[in-house]
């Protein structure tokens, strides 16, 4: 993929869409190209995560630990991993790509550059990570009956 062609696609994705030319450009130039053909794991469950990754084509799927395909389903535009890309943290999901894929890796130590050089986008990004932890608990309230 070609740099302006990375860029296109990191602009298309929260939080990245916030991100200034300059950002993008510096996120794209930094990320790693990885293609991942069929059947093949990006990440297992209980694996060290290090960063995260932009599914640029192609369709993963969520495995169980048999490896059959759960529910959940990444199209092209999904954003996994986000919260490796800021803490070390394991993957709580496997996930194995359902059809040749292309992503973008993007390793922790490029987003913490840009955040700590950029304070004013990590501001913007703890805001938008608060209000989707907000989301969430708000979810899991309504639906804990469910689960008592």
């Amino acid at each position: 993929m070609a740099l302006d062609d990375d860029i296109a696609i990191l602009a298309r994705v929260a939080p990245f869409h916030t991100f200034t030319t300059d950002q993008l450009r510096l996120l794209a130039f930094g990320a790693e190209p990885l293609s991942l053909p069929a059947g093949h794991w990006l990440c297992r469950s209980g694996q060290v995560a290090d960063g995260g990754f932009i599914l640029a084509e192609g369709s993963l799927a969520a495995m169980d630990d048999n490896g059959r395909p759960t529910a959940r389903h990444s199209a092209p535009g999904t954003l996994i991993g986000e919260t490796a890309l800021i803490i070390r943290t394991q993957w709580t999901i496997s996930l194995a790509a359902e059809t040749d894929a292309r992503l973008l890796r993007l390793p922790r130590p490029l987003f913490r550059r840009i955040l700590e050089e950029y304070p004013e986008t990590a501001e913007a990004i703890r805001n938008a990570l608060c209000v989707d932890i907000a989301a969430k608990v708000a979810l899991m309230e309504r639906h804990a009956g469910k689960f008592a």
